[in-house]
């Protein structure tokens, strides 16, 4: 019965909050093949791990980020939102990032007592290119903008 009602929790959670990471279904992380990059699950799935920050990517898709208005309550009534790939304190992204021509659109960041806030949050010695941000919504203390706080 326990093991039920956790599952049903995990379920309802995961509804609610929707931040799934899944793994690039293509690629290894290496220069000549990189993870592809297709959903904002698959995004997401970089973020969340600081042992991903230094592999390679490309984006084969615009992405709707949108949802991330609604990632991780504050407890306030308000949301958090994206995680940034490369934190303070944690590690930087030191890999590249290949958008490939393509869009992330409504990527959402509410986390004004935080540095360093963006798609990537710090970086060192990374290559992001070919990559567009459109709607996107960010607020951060120090450091914060749309691709690289």
């Amino acid at each position: 019965m326990k093991k039920i009602l956790l599952s049903i929790i995990s379920l309802v959670s995961l509804t609610l909050y929707g931040q799934t990471s899944i793994t690039p279904s293509s690629g290894n992380g290496t220069v000549v093949n990189p993870y592809q990059i297709t959903t904002l699950q698959n995004l997401y799935w970089i973020a969340e791990n600081s042992s991903r920050w230094g592999y390679h990517y490309v984006q084969t898709s615009n992405i709707d980020a949108s949802e991330t208005n609604n990632w991780f309550p504050d407890g306030a009534g308000s949301y958090y939102g994206w995680t940034p790939i490369g934190k303070e304190y944690v590690g930087d992204f030191t890999g590249s990032y290949n958008g490939n021509g393509y869009n992330i659109k409504g990527l959402f960041i509410n986390r004004t007592s935080e540095d360093y806030q963006g798609l990537f949050g710090r970086t060192s010695g990374a290559t992001i290119s070919n990559l567009g941000l459109v709607d996107v919504e960010i607020h951060g203390r120090h450091y914060s903008a749309g691709l690289v706080g």
